[in-house]
């Protein structure tokens, strides 16, 4: 601890904390989308609502040998939102022609600034409007529902309901319905349990979310048509080892032995992970399989399809994709990567 006479406050040093004026930073703001002519294909142009939000204080100390310099320094909190955004769709004959689409965005409902869009308003240059309404748990919350939970939990984002008006008409709607889901581990997770969509004005559901992992990642779901859509992760649970059609998971669990999923949560090498999804190809032989390997942290090592025809990818030190390998291991796509000075 400083004592209080070795505290030094000077006027101008240590400096204030440099702020940057373009908050928008790393924005797209501006995009042009050209033909090999040079002849604009189409442009965006986009605007951004910045408002500070609150503010953090943080302390600054310098050890300057035999004393220490301090300052109190401030950090301005800041919500960024898209507001409306011109999209130019230009003729192909290069004539400067185009047909021209606003987006609005809005963040109020009931008189309170969201976080997220609840309102995207499109008007098309055919003189449609196109509404779409989001709903998010806070607009369900209060009746002692999950959402209540999720608002608890701070989760917020997920869009719990849809709704497309074309001049005033509703065309589409869309909602999903969440649930408490008990883990193998006992822990309680909030889930989407399934999906409707609107037909002839009733939603009808067409998709159902049955299993998930502890981590909360989704492992089976199944649609109208009755078929089954699986997911294996492995890597101690963490990436998508193998994706599977027309099986369930039931069905996984019998084929696989414990030694099999020890494999899958922590391969000691790519070829021992391939030999065990092979072996499952073989005991499902109804079912499509896509399975891959990886270096954690960089990326795909290799990735078979439901053919078990295998390529593989091979990355440079800064972990970027430089070549990819077919199963003969023959070389058929290369990157290179250049760095360009912006000075």
């Amino acid at each position: 601890l400083l004592e209080p006479d070795t505290v030094i406050v000077p006027d101008t040093f240590p400096y204030d904390m440099v702020i940057y004026p373009n908050e928008t930073a790393g924005l797209l703001t501006k995009k042009i989308v050209y033909n090999k002519t040079n002849n604009k294909v189409s442009e965006q142009l986009s605007n951004y609502y910045i408002k500070d939000t609150h503010k953090s204080r943080g302390l600054k100390v310098i050890d300057a040998g035999t004393n220490y310099y301090h300052s109190v320094y401030e950090i301005n909190q800041k919500s960024i939102q898209l507001m409306n955004s011109q999209n130019f769709t230009y003729s192909t004959s290069g004539n400067g022609e185009c047909i021209e689409n606003n987006v609005q965005y809005s963040y109020i409902r009931n008189g309170k600034k969201r976080f997220s869009p609840v309102k995207i308003t499109q008007l098309s240059s055919k003189g449609d409007t196109i509404e779409m309404l989001l709903y998010y748990p806070e607009d369900f919350s209060g009746d002692g529902s999950v959402f209540d939970k999720m608002i608890i939990r701070n989760i917020l984002s997920p869009t719990v309901k849809k709704e497309v008006f074309k001049n005033g008409e509703q065309i589409s709607g869309k909602q999903t319905v969440f649930r408490f889901y008990i883990t193998a581990t006992n822990d309680t997770l909030i889930v989407p349990s399934y999906t409707q969509v609107l037909e002839d004005h009733i939603y009808k559901t067409v998709q159902w979310f049955d299993t998930y992992n502890d981590k909360g990642r989704l492992l089976e779901s199944h649609g109208i048509d009755g078929i089954h859509n699986c997911v294996i992760y492995g890597y101690g649970g963490t990436l998508p080892a193998a994706s599977l059609t027309n099986t369930s998971y039931a069905q996984i669990n019998t084929a696989l032995s414990s030694n099999d999923f020890e494999i899958i949560n922590n391969p000691e090498s790519d070829a021992a992970l391939r030999t065990v999804f092979n072996n499952l190809r073989q005991l499902l032989p109804d079912a499509y399989i896509t399975s891959n390997t990886y270096k954690p942290l960089i990326g795909k090592t290799s990735e078979t399809d439901a053919n078990n025809i295998t390529n593989y990818y091979e990355y440079d030190d800064f972990g970027r994709l430089i070549k990819v390998f077919n199963q003969d291991m023959k070389l058929i796509k290369k990157y290179q990567y250049h760095i360009k000075d912006v000075k």
